[in-house]
């Protein structure tokens, strides 16, 4: 049974979501954390914060995570700022390397790492895989005000490869679950199965909107029951 949640992430999980208004990145009240504390009932401590790679939230898991307990589960979803690169260097250089904030291996030994901590401090991992991002709105959005932004996509050769890059990450997220038995919630599939997945996502192309937090609060209450 869960009745207690640590909450582990970046800026989905906490709830950041692009004003179309003002342009900038504010907090969603109706988040799907807040919302499933709210439907459920239960006491749940949210260290999901803007930007953060697995890299940062591992050491938060290590200082945050009580060593003798006191969630019953922590859900974990990072993985959008790991892939992610330092566009304006690859403007800059686009014959470099210009390598993701945390490679791909580093990544999934990061969240492995994430899901062995819990479980010694005796909750129940769960991890959540990344939301399809849409490409083309993303690079828009990302390369604004970037003077040199034909040069990345020079170095990409095609915007699609971002996409393939956030799927690749998720995939190997599904895979590590598995190797570990690990519990996961597959919030990909669930865009993917609801439609136009784009609809459910910002002007930005990455963070999903108020519609997008509906349908995974959605999956996290229809899990958290599962478990009672």
């Amino acid at each position: 049974m869960i009745q207690r949640l640590a909450v582990l992430g970046d800026s989905i999980l906490r709830g950041v979501v692009l004003d179309e208004a003002s342009g900038r990145y504010v907090h969603l009240k109706e988040s799907c954390v807040a919302g499933a504390q709210q439907q459920l009932g239960l006491s749940i401590d949210n260290f999901s914060r803007f930007g953060m790679t697995s890299e940062k939230g591992l050491q938060v898991a290590r200082q945050r995570l009580p060593e003798q307990g006191g969630y019953d589960a922590c859900l974990i979803c990072f993985g959008g700022n790991d892939v992610d690169h330092c566009w304006k260097q690859v403007a800059e250089d686009p014959q470099g390397e210009n390598p993701p904030h945390v490679a791909c291996g580093r990544y999934i030994e990061n969240m492995g790492q994430m899901v062995e901590l819990a479980r010694q401090r005796k909750m129940e991992p769960i991890l959540f895989t990344l939301p399809p991002i849409d490409s083309q709105r993303y690079f828009r959005f990302f390369s604004r005000g970037i003077e040199k932004w034909q040069n990345i996509l020079q170095w990409l050769g095609s915007v699609d490869v971002i996409y393939e890059q956030h799927k690749m990450y998720s995939e190997r997220l599904f895979a590590l679950a598995n190797q570990l038995r690990c519990r996961i919630i597959d919030i990909r599939n669930v865009f993917l199965g609801a439609g136009d997945y784009k609809e459910y996502l910002c002007s930005d192309g990455i963070h999903p909107n108020a519609r997008g937090h509906a349908l995974m609060q959605t999956a996290l209450v229809s899990y958290v029951r599962s478990c009672q």
